[in-house]
């Protein structure tokens, strides 16, 4: 017991190559010779230095009963066409101002109707660039689809032309005031009752991120389409943005399905697809219509968000059509992918696409494209996860380092490891140690703490996410991780107890003068027992003083420390807030609090 106050533009447009339903694969050494064949297909800039025309068409010049054709992967790394016709433009439209309607066709989308993970894909009309696959209708197996025109997709290009390095100070301070309001309701609903543990859990999860499924500003109702293409839509039809498929792959089924809550929680669309797929995608040309996307966690755990390229720009490529998280400017892996299969659903069909060979990083997520540039590398930090429990495994992970999304993810990594290999919904006891290594500090942030729960997603959450989160957005540094290294032993059964009653030894007391408390424990199936924890009557007591005294446990002490101290957080150096870090609660320990009144 311990007592503590505690990211060759050619002038002719498309190449010809663009239009073959399945281009042969160009299989060449980039690892040897990048330079030489990473750009491969480009379209002429609208007001590029080539001259002539370019070969793009503005929403402008659409008008309904055009045709084209688009360009997409249903299997493997084929890119194949599929028919198109306008169907008409929706002005005002946030944030491009239009929106091109059209109806696609091919015998896959015949049967599938729109795909998640065709976002992307580039259309084109009198063989110009109209620009790309983003948006789809929920709950209508029609093929019809929202195209974001190219003319906007190249704002996003032209801000990453021009953008200096920015600093991410202000927006990471944004950020942190956030997390802030959010972190003071949610201890509010603890100590008020009206949350529990697991409620306030599934809360903070569902708030650290805002993922593009969940935007509400990007979406239409049935009632606001043009009256020809109200027709053809259900009931219950809503126009919005297509999901990005979230790819889970190197772990089983029954492992998937305990994941797929946590992300969906987050707002994500995850679906489980295979892994290995960086072999077979070596052959694979950057070129308009292949499956690309960033990479979030590679390793015994694969996790990434798959679109479509629409289109290359020398050392540039723009794809999606829409934004991946809404982040402006970031910093992913980019990679290839490879499709295993395309998945009809009544509600959304989506592609399984699973990341392949990395070409690059991802540099601006913007509301009209993602905006890639080849042949730079976006940095990852390992994660491993020792799990000793009925049998031991190491888990091993890279986690994309961009600081909004790393927290998160590492979260994700470490919660999933243990889940995999114990299972969930059994009764646990979990001793937990987390090691956080940050470039340039000699020493490790170390934590520790013991779990009684039914799954590891509180270690995770405590040991994990809350302290990198804390030291990604600190306000006196800028911080790289270098690794994260967490231990778990997982023992059976609960070996918790809840305090029952708690008595003093004495109603009265000199300054200075230690009262014992006698605290009754109740065990979890078991019986009672009474511990002796003691309290000090400060030196600075005046006679007639009254004190309230609380014995409670780690999150009622963390919960009586801020209230009571809402700086306690919020430290004058980086120091200062590893110590605070540090400064965990323990869950093994019963806590004494007291509170004075000079009567």
């Amino acid at each position: 017991m311990k007592q503590v106050s505690h990211r060759t533009a050619s002038r002719h447009g498309l190449s010809r190559s663009h239009r073959r339903c399945a281009p042969c694969p160009l299989r060449i050494i980039l690892a040897l010779l990048p330079a030489l064949f990473l750009p491969l297909h480009a379209v002429a800039e609208p007001n590029g230095d080539a001259g002539g025309a370019a070969r793009i068409m503005k929403a402008s010049e659409v008008r309904p009963g055009m045709r084209g054709y688009g360009l997409t992967t249903f299997k493997g790394g084929n890119v194949q066409r599929f028919d198109v016709e306008v169907l008409g433009v929706l002005r005002g439209w946030a944030p491009q101002g239009r929106l091109v309607l059209i109806r696609m066709a091919s015998p896959v989308l015949d049967e599938t109707g729109t795909v998640a993970g065709m976002s992307g894909s580039p259309i084109y009309i009198e063989d110009k660039l109209l620009g790309a696959v983003a948006y789809g209708f929920w709950f209508c197996k029609v093929p019809l689809a929202g195209v974001t025109p190219i003319e906007e997709m190249l704002v996003a290009r032209d801000i990453d032309r021009e953008a200096a390095p920015r600093a991410t100070g202000p927006r990471k301070a944004q950020y942190r005031e956030m997390l802030r309001e959010r972190s003071a309701a949610l201890l509010e609903g603890l100590r008020s009752g009206r949350l529990s543990t697991e409620e306030a859990l599934a809360q903070a999860v569902s708030k650290m991120a805002v993922p593009l499924c969940m935007q509400q500003p990007f979406t239409r109702g049935r009632d606001e389409m043009p009256e020809h293409v109200r027709a053809l839509l259900p009931a219950r039809a809503t126009l919005a943005p297509l999901p990005l498929p979230l790819a889970v792959g190197s772990i089983g089924a029954g492992e998937y399905h305990r994941l797929a809550p946590l992300l969906r929680t987050g707002g994500f669309f995850p679906v489980q697809a295979a892994s290995g797929a960086a072999e077979q995608a070596d052959a694979l040309k950057i070129e308009p219509g292949v499956p690309v996307g960033t990479i979030w966690i590679a390793g015994d755990l694969d996790i990434s968000s798959m679109g479509t390229l629409t289109m290359v720009d020398g050392g540039r490529v723009l794809a999606f059509g829409h934004s991946m998280l809404g982040s402006g400017q970031s910093d992913f892996p980019l990679a290839l992918g490879r499709v295993q299969a395309v998945v009809p659903s009544v509600r959304h069909s989506f592609r399984l696409t699973s990341a392949g060979r990395v070409i690059g990083r991802l540099t601006q997520d913007r509301d009209s494209a993602i905006v890639g540039r080849l042949g730079e590398e976006s940095p990852m930090f390992p994660c491993t996860l020792t799990v000793k429990g009925t049998r031991h495994r190491t888990f091993r992970y890279r986690i994309a380092r961009y600081w909004e999304m790393a927290p998160l993810l590492t979260f994700y990594a470490t919660a999933m490891s243990a889940a995999r290999w114990e299972g969930t919904g059994n009764l646990m006891t979990i001793r937990a140690e987390s090691r956080i290594s940050l470039k340039g500090r000699e020493e490790p942030i170390v934590l520790k703490n013991v779990y009684a729960t039914f799954s590891p997603v509180m270690p995770a959450f405590e040991l994990v996410w809350m302290p990198l989160e804390v030291l990604t957005l600190n306000p006196f540094r800028e911080v790289e991780v270098a690794g994260v290294e967490v231990d778990l032993l997982l023992q059976e059964g609960m070996r918790a107890a809840r305090i029952e009653a708690v008595r003093a030894g004495r109603r009265e007391g000199q300054p200075g003068e230690t009262i014992p408390l006698w605290v009754t424990l109740k065990e979890f199936q078991g019986g009672e027992h009474v511990r002796k924890v003691e309290f000090q009557v400060p030196l600075d007591a005046q006679p007639g003083t009254k004190a309230q005294i609380t014995v409670c446990d780690a999150t009622s002490t963390l919960m009586s420390q801020l209230s009571g101290d809402p700086g306690l957080f919020s430290p004058r150096d980086f120091e200062g807030l590893v110590a605070r870090i540090e400064l965990m609660p323990l869950n093994t320990h019963l806590y004494v609090h007291g509170s004075f009144v000079q009567t």
